[in-house]
């Protein structure tokens, strides 16, 4: 990555990642990923899985200051990634599904801004398209699912308020919203175990899904002296999902309405530092 600084009111950033990601793995793989029916599995002995993932990535940042309390970024990130995987029957030999190569590009425009509201208020908001690609940290995920399992797509909206009051109090409201489609999900995910017959290919994870999410957050945070960090945050969500279009709307896995968290840290002499955090949730 490289940063750039034209002129106090002139920043550009610009870089790049490469990456090659390889996976071997065999043994017997049951309890088949599925993001809605966790009961539901598939037992394939003696699997032999390799998959080869080659990734490159180009991004850019132009930051400008176009009025004094004004900054406004625009930019974008394009990546590539081609793939190669199989899955063979170690005894056997024989292909459980066929070896595929997929290749997909996309590219995700993102822009933000912050305005200051005097010395002490900041307004900001961002919006960003984003891409997700099936993991290759769980090869049966994909290679036992689809070969052609494209990316998983999402816009992103955030718009905020931050002020900084005396003694040493900050505190901050945003508000989010997330669409996403072509997620990755099972179309038959009341199958069982033995109803699941990749052998013939029958393809049970599709780029079929959509969601949103939406919600808000407040945070307040307060130091005392040097020595004594407090804050307290609040988030109220809600997540749902659609297998299909004509799917039924249903709550997403791990949708969590309500979520409290406190904590605080005290710091000692000589480098030490004490810290205690509450967590609570709903959903």
């Amino acid at each position: 990555e490289v940063n750039v600084e034209w002129h106090p009111n002139v920043k550009t950033i610009v870089g790049g990642a490469y990456e090659d990601k390889k996976a071997k793995i065999s043994g017997t793989f049951q309890d088949f990923i599925n993001e809605f029916n966790h009961s539901a599995g598939v037992n394939r002995n003696d699997l032999a899985l390799n998959g080869d993932y080659k990734t490159a990535s180009a991004y850019v940042e132009q930051k400008i200051q176009l009025l004094e309390p004004l900054w406004i970024s625009v930019g974008g990130r394009f990546d590539r990634r081609d793939g190669h995987f199989s899955a063979v029957n170690i005894t056997s030999l024989t292909a459980r599904t066929d070896a595929g190569k997929s290749s997909e590009s996309h590219f995700s425009p993102r822009a933000s801004f912050e305005l200051a509201l005097g010395e002490k208020s900041k307004l900001r908001g961002a919006w960003g398209k984003y891409y997700q690609w099936p993991s290759l940290n769980t090869p049966p995920f994909q290679a036992l699912g689809n070969a052609q399992l494209r990316a998983q797509e999402a816009d992103h909206y955030v718009l905020g308020i931050e002020r900084q009051f005396p003694s040493d109090v900050f505190a901050r409201v945003e508000g989010f919203y997330k669409n996403m489609k072509n997620l990755i999900v099972d179309q038959n995910p009341d199958l069982t175990a033995n109803q699941h017959d990749f052998i013939t290919n029958q393809h049970n994870l599709q780029n079929s899904g959509s969601g949103w999410a939406k919600g808000a957050e407040l945070l307040v945070r307060k130091k005392i002296g040097s020595r004594f960090l407090g804050w307290t945050s609040y988030t109220h969500s809600i997540s749902r999902r659609k297998l299909s279009p004509s799917a039924a709307e249903r709550a997403a896995p791990y949708d969590q309405n309500n979520i409290l968290t406190v904590l605080g840290s005290y710091r000692f002499s000589r480098g030490y530092e004490l810290s205690m955090k509450w967590h609570s949730h709903t959903g």
